[in-house]
């Protein structure tokens, strides 16, 4: 890390120091707030689309195993689908939910390549997220719920939007038995990454493919049995069964319209918790369609329909295991997914647009706080390698490392937490003989410091 890099990260404490000043509530003796969930998703960027772009004003948020294995299944992270709250209900309620999360950070990005020059990056980022959830018990533990969420972006961009909505859907059930859900919501998460790589942040986009920053063209992202896992444009569906306390099925589906194609796709996880160990499996096939038939005429004036025109499938399965033994947590993962893009013009495979991704990685933390403070201090690192094998001949290895501590407040799962990471990205690319491949290495490096806050 540069003196330049330690120097902001100095200001960055002081800043925060300054802004939390003397009132911060302390946490009881053993008590423990757990990391926000996850927020919007990123798009299957890997493939058809650029890395998400950091300094997007984009909410940035987290998928984590929690330091104590959580007893609910994975939700939205500001989340205000809290199950507990409404089981000894018998009657109608009204309850506002939301929360909040703050970054800044100081990245430097280097490139290989003589004429792409170095850059730097001060961001600062952050969102606000507020909404309703209405609930009607039935008794018997059966329940009807309605959530809807506004989101609003720290920072201000020209011409864009900086209000936008997060989950909206509906869920109906028994708890701890069974549930149906419809509407805009995450899935479950399949691929645990540990306190290190929040969604949307510096280290989840990793070095940059090309310059500059702002252009969002990094590196090939992780796969994470995601093509339906973010929030996106179409809607969603989700059966939810509860056998035991233990173990957790969900079956979802994606249907709606993403721009010009019609998506269809299905995702299924398992989750298995134990006191000590929690698996996670899942898989998922998705389909993108063109709205608007492909068609041309022959010379006789036929019609003559494109039936793989503008088609594009995506598949993958993955997992990961997370073992947590006192104040230590363990966990590793591996996945991988595959895209099958054809033409736009007649149909025919496209090479560039198709690809195989395959995510491996693992981290480690553990709580220093509670042996030596009474309080928890979560300290750990983690690293993720993402290696992308297009159809052209293309490829992509990206190795991205974050090391972390963490400081519960000990209020609404309200934490400080400190990421430093490092990032690589090898580029080879075919100068079009298929023989010949040109090959660059860039790297990031990277601060950031987090308040979170859930209400």
């Amino acid at each position: 890390m540069t003196s330049r890099m330690y120097r902001q990260l100095g200001v960055l404490g002081i800043v925060w120091l300054s802004l939390l000043g003397s009132s911060r509530p302390s946490l009881a003796q053993g008590e423990e707030a757990a990391p926000n969930q996850s927020a919007e998703a990123p798009p299957p960027q890997a493939f058809e689309a650029p890395a998400p772009a950091v300094d997007a004003a984009e909410p940035a948020a987290t998928e984590s195993s929690p330091p104590q294995l959580a007893a609910q299944r994975d939700g939205p992270p500001i989340a205000v689908d809290n199950t507990q709250a409404f089981a000894a209900s018998a009657h109608d309620s009204l309850e506002l939910h939301g929360g909040m999360e703050l970054d800044l950070g100081y990245a430097a990005y280097r490139f290989e390549v003589p004429s792409d020059p170095s850059e730097t990056f001060n961001d600062a980022r952050g969102r606000f997220v507020f909404g309703p959830v209405a609930e009607h018990d039935f008794g018997h533990g059966y329940y009807l719920r309605g959530v809807g969420q506004v989101v609003a972006w720290l920072r201000e961009e020209l011409g864009k939007y900086q209000v936008n909505v997060d989950d909206v859907y509906a869920r109906a059930g028994k708890h701890d038995g069974w549930d149906v859900q419809l509407g805009r919501f995450e899935t479950w998460t399949a691929y645990h990454k540990g306190l290190g790589f929040d969604y949307y942040t510096l280290e989840d986009g990793g070095a940059l493919k090309t310059p500059p920053q702002n252009s969002g063209l990094y590196g090939v992202y992780k796969y994470e049995v995601n093509f339906i896992y973010r929030r996106e444009t179409p809607a969603r569906v989700a059966l939810h069964l509860y056998p035991t306390p233990w173990l957790g099925f969900e079956a979802a589906a994606a249907y709606g319209k993403d721009q010009l194609l019609n998506t269809l796709g299905g995702r299924a996880v398992a989750d298995l918790k134990l006191p000590f160990l929690r698996i996670s499996l899942g898989a998922e096939y998705k389909t993108y369609t063109p709205a608007q038939e492909a068609s041309t005429l022959d010379a006789a004036g036929v019609k003559i329909v494109c039936d793989k025109c503008a088609d594009r499938f995506q598949y993958g399965a993955g997992g990961s295991a997370v073992a947590n033994l006192s104040i230590f947590e363990a966990g590793g993962g591996v996945a991988r997914g595959k895209q099958q893009s054809y033409s736009q013009k007649d149909g025919t495979p496209d090479l560039p647009g198709s690809a195989q991704r395959t995510t491996f990685g693992g981290y480690a933390q553990v709580d220093l706080g509670k042996p030596l403070l009474g309080r928890s201090l979560i300290v750990g690192g983690g690293a993720h390698v993402t290696e992308s094998v297009v159809d052209n001949g293309d490829f992509e290895r990206h190795i991205q490392s974050a090391a972390y501590a963490a400081y519960p407040l000990g209020f609404n799962n309200a934490m400080l937490k400190l990421v430093v990471s490092d990032a690589s990205l090898l580029v080879l690319e075919d100068t079009g003989d298929g023989v010949t491949f040109t090959s660059r290495t860039n790297h990031m490096r990277a601060a950031r410091l987090r308040f979170s806050y859930v209400f």
